[in-house]
């Protein structure tokens, strides 16, 4: 069976509204040049208050290696099990 993820939450409104549409994960991009950008206190935020099985992706683009460490930390700290690299 098909997964589906929708990408750029930015409204804690819109993450349950997928969730209650049967969506598998949401998505928090923490890129500077997205317009669906999210800082990570307001994903962290966002996080608790969605349903524990509600799987949450961060999102992170073009980040050199030196980086990942930072952004293992951002996904630790916001609950996030997954995160793909663009």
């Amino acid at each position: 069976m098909a997964k589906v993820k929708i990408c750029g939450m930015t409204d804690l409104r819109d993450a349950l509204k997928a969730y209650e549409l049967g969506c598998d994960y949401v998505g928090f991009i923490f890129f500077d040049q997205s317009p669906r950008k999210i800082d990570q206190e307001h994903a962290r935020v966002m996080i608790e208050d969605l349903p524990k099985d509600l799987e949450k992706v961060g999102l992170f683009f073009n980040q050199n290696i030196d980086k990942r460490s930072e952004e293992r930390r951002v996904g630790k700290e916001c609950r996030s099990r997954w995160s793909p690299y663009h």
